[in-house]
């Protein structure tokens, strides 16, 4: 099951069959800590053996590079150490959420196969994990399209099975 924006709504995971799910952003409105951990343990009750998820612009506390408003930068480090523990240590782990930052993961499946997964939360937009509408943050240089710049610091190998980002398709849905 592929869900994202989600934005602090709690679905009901008792109702659902087993399915591996990959949620691709947006769990929270603003990245509040206590959100981000509401959406963990609303993750948790979901029966999967893959959760998967990565962040999104409105999960800005997940975003070193970004920083809240009203917070000296020294708050905002703080802010993000916490809300990187959330999705990462001991609740994270409780549920059976895997965070996965910008890059390329292989995991073991049961029956022996490896499942290798690009991740990536960068979008064209607002708020956290920006990249401008001139930029190709996914492909190397030799791949850009005119009149494009590749930024890629983990571009998107061969070889991946399944490609994890918040936004659409080149040309569906696509104003760039």
């Amino acid at each position: 099951m592929v869900i994202s924006d989600t934005h602090e709504h709690c679905l009901n995971g008792a109702n659902m069959p087993e399915v591996d799910v990959l949620h691709t952003g947006d769990l929270t409105n603003f990245g509040e800590l206590e959100a981000l951990k509401e959406s963990v343990k609303m993750m948790g009750t979901i029966e999967a053996k893959f959760k998967l998820v990565i962040a999104r612009n409105h999960d800005i506390s997940l975003d070193a590079q970004n920083r809240v408003e009203n917070m000296s930068d020294d708050e905002y480090s703080k802010c993000h150490y916490s809300a990187l523990e959330i999705m990462t240590g001991q609740l994270a782990e409780d549920a059976g959420v895997v965070y996965l930052k910008e890059g390329t993961h292989t995991f073991s499946l049961k029956n022996g196969a490896k499942l290798t997964v690009y991740a990536s939360p960068y979008t064209r937009g607002s708020m956290g994990f920006q990249y401008q509408i001139n930029e190709d943050r996914f492909n190397d240089a030799t791949q850009v399209a005119p009149g494009q710049i590749s930024i890629a610091t983990n571009h998107i190998p061969e070889g991946v099975d399944i490609v994890m980002t918040h936004g659409p398709p080149h040309t569906i849905l696509d104003p760039s």
